[in-house]
């Protein structure tokens, strides 16, 4: 699953984590230090799984989009295939197949991810 995950959003998902721990355990050092009673840190439980749930989904929905364009590419539909300025029409009568996690035609590789079935009109 994590292996379509947006790497920023895993980064930053885990930075969350790594935070909200912290806090947790500073907060909790802090309250022991000073006698003091600690309360169950509802917000940071809200936090962490706010961050492990925006992670799992991201993952879910790109491995789903890609085995969808994968699918797709074996039916042979069209395929539209984005980079920064430029949009490409893949499909197996273009003369596009498939290598390893994407598609590929004489120089040109795109990645699953950056492609979307076209749909039929």
């Amino acid at each position: 699953m994590f292996e379509y995950t947006n790497p920023g959003i895993l980064l930053m998902g885990t930075v969350s984590i790594i935070g909200t721990f912290l806090v947790m355990i500073i907060r909790s050092g802090k309250a022991y230090h000073e006698n003091k009673k600690i309360g169950p840190p509802y917000m940071m439980i809200f936090l962490l799984v706010i961050s492990v749930g925006m992670m799992v989904e991201d993952g879910l929905s790109n491995k789903e989009k890609v085995l969808n364009n994968i699918k797709s590419f074996k039916e042979n539909k069209t395929l539209r295939c984005h980079t920064l300025g430029s949009t490409y029409i893949v499909s197996k009568d273009e003369g596009w197949s498939r290598h390893k996690e994407g598609f590929t035609k004489d120089d040109l590789f795109f990645k699953l991810e950056f492609c979307e079935a076209e749909e039929d009109e």
